[in-house]
């Protein structure tokens, strides 16, 4: 089983930083928490034991949480939910991209990505994640929704 296809990302409440890992619900404090594989090691002296070593947990704004898509491109980028990405216009001279977002839909148990100019669907597994171009994301970068999903600078 591949443990990574279960990731997340989010943002931390108190630094605002991206942190990916495992999504983790706290029903008793109503709290969100993202727990990465970062091992934390405090003052284990010279001969730490188990007991010194614990995971990092990071407690999230749930509104940023995003999950794994599962695609990953040449240089180990991982994509996630509400990321904006660019496809080249294959039959455009000028340099032209369509941007999309990434997007899950539960009815379909599907993932798609979403024309941020006409919200057409296209089925995230027709294509290779080394087509793509990632922009940034739907919570640090709002302007790129700004130019109606099409844009003429090269990338």
């Amino acid at each position: 089983m591949d443990a990574n296809k279960y990731i997340c990302k989010a943002k931390d409440i108190y630094e605002g930083l991206w942190r990916i890992g495992y999504y983790v619900y706290d029903f008793k404090t109503n709290t969100h928490y993202i727990m990465s594989n970062e091992i934390i090691c405090g003052n284990a002296g010279s001969k730490p034991t188990r007991m010194d070593f614990s995971l990092s947990t990071y407690e999230i704004n749930p509104d940023t949480l995003c999950r794994f898509t599962g695609m990953t491109n040449y240089a180990k980028r991982q994509y996630f939910e509400h990321d904006i990405v660019e496809l080249p216009d294959e039959d455009s001279d000028c340099g032209m991209v369509f941007r999309y977002e990434i997007t899950y839909d539960e009815n379909d148990c599907m993932w798609y990505i979403s024309d941020i100019f006409n919200a057409e669907l296209y089925a995230l597994g027709e294509f290779k994640a080394d087509e793509f171009f990632y922009a940034g994301n739907i919570f640090d970068n709002p302007e790129l929704f700004e130019t109606g999903g099409r844009d003429g600078e090269e990338n």
